[in-house]
């Protein structure tokens, strides 16, 4: 998911009129309202959602919220200036300046890499049924909160988009070499997979809009999340090919922060709502990305003529190196903090792939078996 999408203010969420950029609470007859810095182009509540894929969980979460609390809780927009750092929602909410942030874990890495973890950028690692495994019962989520509160933080995992894609691709990969010299707007931990390809692509910054550079061929690639997050804008259209090969965020998520402080305000049982909310949307919104996703993958190929493909193995096998390269390189080497949280992840994650191998990789092979499987 692109930084771009995360950045600067939002119009009015749950449809209460936003407030001055003063975090300072209104409480009159129970009632709680939080500011929270979020994504921008949102209208949220009973209003029309410009970017629907991705305003339409987040209004849905925070609602969920309200109604859980029985409207003890209600949110706004901050209003404040939000510069276009790579952090500032993290640092807006972290400083006081506004109750709560809503955004990508994964963009924190400026304060600390591990944070890309958290957020879903764990190249080759997790699926996201497992990651939550691993979340809630071996000590992740635990892990998550220590981090948060060196930046005076508490944050859930609120929604997801499901798995991320490598991406929509110009013309068919056939082999390593194919990606050396090639431009890409690919950012983050796949931006340095790709950049070790040989491609242009760690922290490339495209000037002008995507869609069209695709169209005229400046960039040979690009990656977003998934189709029902990306065809609203377009990216369909300006490629022949789309690898929804899963890499750099299988368990992707996206985080309400709050200010710690404002967090430790709340009630016993506000707290525990917003957390058992936290654990129900992220299921639902699973589930809506899988049927979302599901549906599009179709239209695809039989409205759109997009040709799907995977990668073959060998530029697979050298993107697996890279992912576990970075994981060493540039996670585990963080600090020994770090170290203890990766050697709790992969040590998981052995495990994990034990149980997934003997049954849902077994269970989609076999579901595969040439049998009728109808109503009639």
């Amino acid at each position: 998911m692109k930084r771009r999408d995360f950045v600067t203010g939002a119009a009015a969420i749950s449809g209460v009129a936003g407030m001055s950029g003063i975090a300072a609470p209104a409480i009159a007859q129970n009632r709680r309202e939080l500011i929270v810095v979020g994504p921008p182009r949102l209208m949220i509540g009973h209003n029309p959602v410009v970017s629907a894929y991705t305003g339409r969980p987040l209004s849905r979460y925070l609602n969920w919220v309200e109604t859980a609390t029985n409207g003890e809780l209600v949110f706004a927009t901050f209003e404040g200036d939000v510069p276009e750092d790579e952090d500032r929602e993290f640092g807006i909410a972290s400083e006081g300046e506004a109750d709560a942030y809503f955004a990508g874990e994964y963009h924190w890495n400026l304060h600390h890499e591990l944070f890309r973890l958290f957020g879903g950028a764990m190249p080759m690692g997790l699926s996201l049924e497992e990651f939550m495994g691993w979340f809630y019962h071996r000590g992740g989520e635990q892990s998550w909160n220590k981090l948060s509160e060196r930046f005076n933080i508490k944050a859930f995992a609120a929604t997801t988009l499901g798995y991320q894609s490598v991406g929509w691709f110009t013309e068919e990969v056939q082999s390593v070499g194919d990606f050396e010299g090639k431009v890409m707007d690919m950012p983050g931990v796949i931006g340095y997979i790709m950049s070790h390809m040989g491609a242009e692509a760690d922290d490339y910054i495209l000037e002008g809009p995507i869609v069209e550079a695709l169209r005229n061929g400046t960039v040979y690639a690009a990656e977003r999340s998934s189709p029902a997050n990306d065809m609203p804008e377009g990216y369909h259209t300006g490629v022949r090919y789309f690898y929804p090969e899963v890499v750099h965020e299988p368990h992707t998520f996206s985080a309400l922060g709050f200010n710690i402080d404002v967090w430790n305000a709340l009630t016993a049982n506000q707290q525990r709502t917003i957390q058992h909310v936290s654990m129900a949307h992220m299921s639902y919104a699973m589930a809506e990305s899988t049927a979302e996703n599901s549906r599009l993958l179709r239209e695809l190929q039989e409205v759109h003529g997009i040709q799907i493909r995977r990668f073959p193995r060998e530029v697979m096998l050298r993107i697996c190196e890279l992912s576990a390269q970075y994981v060493r390189e540039e996670l585990a080497s963080t600090d020994e903090f770090s170290r203890q949280v990766v050697d709790s992840y992969i040590s998981y994650r052995d495990e994990a792939m034990d149980w997934s191998e003997v049954t849902v990789a077994h269970f989609l092979e076999n579901r595969r078996l040439p049998f009728s499987y109808t109503s009639t």
